[in-house]
């Protein structure tokens, strides 16, 4: 697959360089705006890419020096910079792609700047919009070389997102280089802008507050901590089985439950009544798989539950980041903000 595409882009750039012609600037500012654009939009961005490095020989034909396969993530600071999560590279030890990637965006926003820049149009239709640069320092990216970088980027026609990058740089006049990074599997992840979630928890423990800490009995007589839970989102669910808006609140808690369980999140029912014998016939009627423990009147003095069902969300390091009572239409949205919230905050 790679290999057919790189020889399709190769092609493709012989023939713009006989056919191809500039169109208006402003098209081309105008499709890199909205590519900067698409990046600056992202927190994270996976794909797997494969790299060939060649060079000019005298009989005029391009001889392989390089070439490398890899897969791996990037994220996108505060700062609008991007730096590689190595943890999800294949080769932890080698991250040379990276680089690729982030020189690929440093040469198009300095190209651009500059005004060193064309938009091409090949003889046939393709998915890529392809952009030309020239006279790109190789110093911006790669120390204090003298040479000048001239590129060529095809930037998906929908996405705006680079799918691939060639450059020719000319090192001296007899040593010509050909550098092709190809990009493929492209996964990006958006930044989650949350509203603020509505929280009716007058009388309640309040977000910033420590979770007071629990050893209680489950259904099967094991003694469940809060402490075992360090680490973990956990979403408290104070109910017990005669609770008409416990039962209804219980269906958005077990679609959480199922959603966001390998994300991190536990959802434990705190009940305040019932014995070990009724919490389980209760969750079988009612379908409920995530586990609940028996709490004692102490217990819930100690978290201020005043009514049911009353709900605490704490974070991995035992904070409180959401706290709210009774069940209400648009309750399920709101603690599934909440959880995406605090994933967000890690």
């Amino acid at each position: 697959m790679f290999l057919k595409k790189l020889s399709f882009l190769i092609g493709l750039t012989l023939v713009l360089n006989v056919t191809a012609f500039s169109q208006n600037d402003s098209l081309a500012y105008s499709i890199l705006q909205k590519t900067f654009t698409k990046y600056n939009s992202l927190d994270t961005i996976s794909f797997s890419c494969e790299f060939t490095h060649q060079e000019l020989n005298k009989a005029g034909s391009w001889d392989t020096l390089y070439y490398k396969s890899n897969s791996f993530t990037a994220v996108q600071s505060a700062t609008k910079q991007w730096h590689p999560a190595i943890y999800f590279s294949r080769d932890k030890n080698n991250i040379t792609e990276f680089y690729r990637f982030r020189d690929a965006l440093i040469r198009s926003k300095w190209a651009a700047k500059n005004h060193k820049i064309a938009l091409h149009k090949s003889c046939g239709k393709t998915p890529f919009y392809v952009i030309e640069y020239w006279d790109v320092p190789f110093s911006l990216t790669a120390g204090n070389r003298d040479s000048l970088v001239r590129q060529t980027i095809y930037i998906d026609t929908l996405s705006y997102l680079i799918e691939s990058v060639q450059s020719v740089v000319s090192f001296s006049e007899t040593q010509i280089g050909l550098f092709s990074f190809i990009m493929d599997s492209i996964d990006t992840h958006e930044k989650i802008i949350i509203p603020e979630v509505f929280q009716l928890n007058n009388g309640m423990l309040k977000p910033g507050e420590i979770a007071p800490p629990f050893a209680l009995k489950n259904t099967i007589n094991e003694t469940i901590s809060l402490s075992d839970y360090r680490g973990k989102l956990i979403l408290l669910d104070f109910w017990y089985a005669a609770c008409k808006p416990c039962i209804k609140a219980s269906v958005g808690l077990e679609n959480l439950h199922q959603k966001y369980a390998k994300r991190g999140l536990v959802v434990l029912g705190m009940n305040t009544m019932d014995s070990a014998a009724k919490i389980k016939r209760h969750n079988k009627k009612h379908k409920v798989s995530y586990p609940s423990v028996m709490c004692t009147r102490a217990m819930k003095t100690t978290y201020k539950v005043r009514s049911f069902p009353s709900f605490y969300l704490i974070d991995e390091n035992g904070k409180i980041v959401f706290s709210s009572s009774g069940y209400y239409i648009g309750l399920d949205k709101d603690l599934e903000m909440a959880v995406l919230q605090a994933f967000s905050n890690r």
